[in-house]
């Protein structure tokens, strides 16, 4: 039975609200006849002159329009383009209420799901740590008559916000936004929209084209000169829609880096944890978490990011990691940097997409943990197997969606095993997207 929609009082008119809270998203939240009303860039305590829009949810949307008095929580953004780009919700909250929402994410979503816990303290990079400023992001683009836009979509829409600088970038993304509107010129026609996919590679850009065509001969000579002319190590190319696997289009130099102590090359359309330090830290909880385990398997392994660590763990020589990765690039790229680090008979790497494919029971017999490290959708599927799996002691899940985790740490409750603790890490700054590691155990 669908839940009713809420009637909407003063539909298209502007009110004066007092904001009381903040949701999940981070949009304010005010109450209108009792209704909530969600307004992105307020804070609590603001007073503040509201539009009320269309349903949303258990309320209707608002739009700011007049700030008439700022709450104790509310700072000034540092960023520019804030409030156009819709990329930092939440940028214009004081350091302390920004803490106690967003920590506070992961225990209202088990709360939701019935799920108790402890709930570590959210662990934040320390003010101005290189480290954590993002090494990847993705840009919209636009050809137009004559020009091509490229930058951030704005909130909600997809209009672009050009961006000069980000505060969140590394320095060698924010030198190449200048370059993006031409590079994106030589794979877009007048109309056409696609995405350019930026990583900072330990130091070399690369950089991955997604476009409705591929690019011609003239286009690729384009393309090769800018990537002299701006020091992009690589730039590839992927058809929108067909879901083939990357084309590299010029490669100039390596791009390779180190990942739990083994060297490593980025496949064209890798992926790699947002910052160091969140990779860092989120590695470091998972190795703490896995404890003694010696038989592990990794599913969702991506390019190592666990796996490498947990292999190479000087206090557990005896350990073996057997990982499971959908993506193709990924994981052959895995399995050449565990034969680099010498990893032959600890390491093993199967492609497999656990999503469509999830591990089975008497597959799982040959484990005592399970490292789970999920996309935002989560993993129902494979966490229904593993809630009846009764040989596994360990099972350590990093998630980057509190509400999908919330949902699969319930399956799991189901199935007699406890969820120990979670620890937040705020990878994503002044944005609702949060990371957590999670420990349940089990005894038989």
């Amino acid at each position: 039975m669908n839940a009713r929609r809420p009637t909407i009082p003063d539909s298209g008119k502007i009110v004066r609200l007092t904001i009381e809270g903040l949701g999940g998203l981070g949009d304010g939240i005010g109450r209108r006849e009792g209704v909530p009303v969600y307004v992105p860039l307020t804070a609590p305590g603001d007073v503040a002159d509201v539009l009320i829009g269309s349903p949303r949810g258990d309320g209707v949307a608002g739009r700011l329009m007049t700030l008439v008095k700022p709450g104790a929580d509310r700072r000034l953004p540092p960023c520019p383009h804030y409030g156009e780009c819709g990329g930092c919700a939440v940028q214009h909250l004081v350091p302390e209420a920004y803490a106690r929402w967003k920590g506070g994410l992961v225990g209202d979503a088990l709360a939701r799901q019935g799920v108790t816990a402890k709930i570590d303290p959210m662990l934040s990079p320390a003010p101005d740590d290189p480290a954590a400023l993002r090494r990847r992001a993705t840009f919209a683009a636009e050809a137009r008559e004559g020009a091509v836009a490229t930058g951030f979509n704005a909130r909600a829409t997809r209009r672009i916000v050009p961006i000069a600088n980000c505060l969140l970038l590394t320095e060698r993304l924010n030198r190449l936004l200048p370059a993006l509107p031409e590079l994106m010129g030589a794979f877009l026609a007048a109309g056409e929209r696609g995405q350019a996919a930026a990583t900072d590679v330990d130091g070399a850009l690369d950089v991955l084209a997604v476009a409705a065509r591929e690019p011609g001969a003239r286009a690729r000579a384009r393309i090769a000169d800018l990537a002299t002319r701006h020091g992009v190590a690589r730039v590839s190319w992927r058809d929108a829609d067909s879901g083939a696997p990357p084309e590299t289009v010029v490669q100039r130099a390596p791009c390779r880096f180190i990942l739990g102590g083994a060297e490593m090359e980025f496949p064209p359309g890798g992926f790699l944890q947002p910052s160091a330090w969140g990779e860092m830290t989120l590695q470091r909880l998972v190795v703490e978490g896995m404890g003694r385990a010696r038989r592990v398997a990794d599913l969702f392994a991506g390019i190592g990011t666990f796996s490498l660590p947990l292999a190479l763990d000087p206090d557990n020589m005896r350990r073996k990691v057997a990982a499971f990765e959908r993506e193709p690039g990924l994981a052959e790229a895995l399995r050449r940097g565990a034969n680099r680090a010498c990893l032959a008979g600890r390491l093993s790497v199967t492609g497999r997409d656990l999503d469509r494919r999830p591990l089975l029971a008497d597959e799982l017999g040959d484990f005592d943990a399970v490292v789970l490290d999920p996309p935002r959708t989560g993993a129902k599927a494979q966490c229904q197997i593993l809630a009846r799996v009764r040989g596994l002691r360990r099972l350590v899940m990093v998630s980057c969606n509190p509400a999908t985790f919330a949902r699969d740490a319930r399956i799991l409750a189901d199935g007699s095993w406890t969820l120990e603790r979670a620890t937040p890490v705020d990878q994503f700054l002044y944005s609702a997207h949060l990371e957590l590691v999670a420990i349940f155990s089990r005894l038989n």
